[in-house]
């Protein structure tokens, strides 16, 4: 077998279990110990008041890719945040409970930051500065829209 067809197979496979596993190319949904990770990334605030962490379920990490970019645009143009956003190629997707309400924090980053899935989906990356291209926004399940969009400084 060349090593063409033996990388396509790799990657084929890769994105099957990926998306088997509830995430999609672009989503990987967060399976980590609260009690070990570090919740304050470096260039913009994590939120507060998390009272605890679920897992986000298949449909909810389809609901949010199907949904984000057009959401994510208007959001940070509103706020002001950068003039024109480069929308999401990577998103880590982790479950929080905030005044009893569940919410999905949506860590955004360039592709090429990621690319271990165990490890995409056990740590959170973090980039301290690194401009727009690093950024958050919180989903809500319950109103089903998305709310608080962040990006990193310079």
């Amino acid at each position: 077998m060349n090593w063409l067809m033996f990388g396509l197979m790799n990657f084929s496979i890769g994105v099957f279990a990926q998306c088997f596993a509830g995430n999609s190319p672009r989503t990987i949904v967060m399976d980590i110990d609260p009690k070990t990770q570090n919740f304050s990334p470096c260039s913009r605030a994590f939120p507060q008041g998390v009272a605890g962490f679920w897992q986000p379920k298949t449909s909810d990490a389809r609901e949010i890719d199907n949904s984000i970019d057009s959401a994510v645009k208007k959001l940070i143009l509103q706020k002001g945040l950068q003039d024109d956003p480069v929308l999401p190629i990577r998103m880590q997707l982790l479950g929080i409970i905030v005044n009893g309400d569940s919410l999905v924090y949506i860590n955004g980053f360039p592709s090429y930051m990621s690319g271990n899935a165990k490890k995409d989906s056990s740590e959170m990356i973090d980039v301290c500065d690194g401009g727009s291209d690093y950024w958050s926004i919180l989903w809500s399940r319950k109103l089903k829209t998305f709310i608080d969009p962040q990006s990193n400084g310079i």
